[in-house]
């Protein structure tokens, strides 16, 4: 059986990576990310072969790549979303912080202005 599902497997391989590769880079645009998924795909179905292995394989190999593309792209349209949000709140944040540091250094001057001893009783406490 072991060599049966290898030369399934090299066939399968042979005969369609490049087709799904092609479908894979069609989706994420990126040829390393592209060849990954593929990759991955057929690990899967290598993993979980005798769950699969009474199906149409390369519609399930399609199928494998199709969803791994989508996780890609949903997890990119994320990142760029943070990026993009972190690009255009970076003055308010910017501004926030010289505010918080102004009001610390007021304090601090504050503070510095209390008499000794209560100082140190304010630090006890």
């Amino acid at each position: 059986m072991h060599t049966e599902k290898t030369k399934l497997f090299e066939k399968l391989f042979k005969s369609h990576y490049r087709q799904l590769y092609i479908h894979a880079y069609g989706w994420v645009y990126d040829m390393e990310c592209a060849k990954d998924i593929v990759h991955d795909a057929f690990c899967y179905l290598w993993e979980h072969f005798e769950k699969y292995e009474d199906k149409n394989l390369l519609s399930l190999l399609y199928a494998f790549v199709r969803s791994r593309c989508c996780d890609y792209v949903r997890h990119q349209r994320a990142k760029d979303n943070y990026i993009e949000y972190q690009q255009t709140n970076w003055e308010e944040d910017s501004d926030d912080y010289d505010d918080y540091h102004e009001r610390l250094c007021k304090v601090q001057r504050l503070i510095d202005k209390l008499p000794t001893q209560t100082k140190r009783d304010s630090l006890n406490a």
